[in-house]
């Protein structure tokens, strides 16, 4: 089964999200960037990243830049 990786502020929208992937797909969900950068440093690795673009502290694109640094 493929593994999603869903990032939102907004738990509403994770719930919401994870429900409608999770019939279909593994999915972890985070509550912010940082969250999930700690699940990369430790090995995470999804088939595929969804991210919102505004969040608190760091933003889905800042995140993309990031673990697309960390992962080449």
């Amino acid at each position: 089964m493929e593994n999603v990786c869903l990032i939102d502020d907004e738990p509403g929208v994770v719930d919401m999200c994870s429900d409608f992937l999770g019939t279909n797909y593994q999915v972890r969900s985070f509550h912010s960037a940082e969250e999930a950068i700690q699940a990369f440093d430790q090995d995470y690795q999804p088939s595929v990243v969804i991210t919102d673009i505004k969040m608190p502290g760091m933003t889905g694109l800042e995140l993309a830049h990031k673990l697309n640094e960390r992962h080449q």
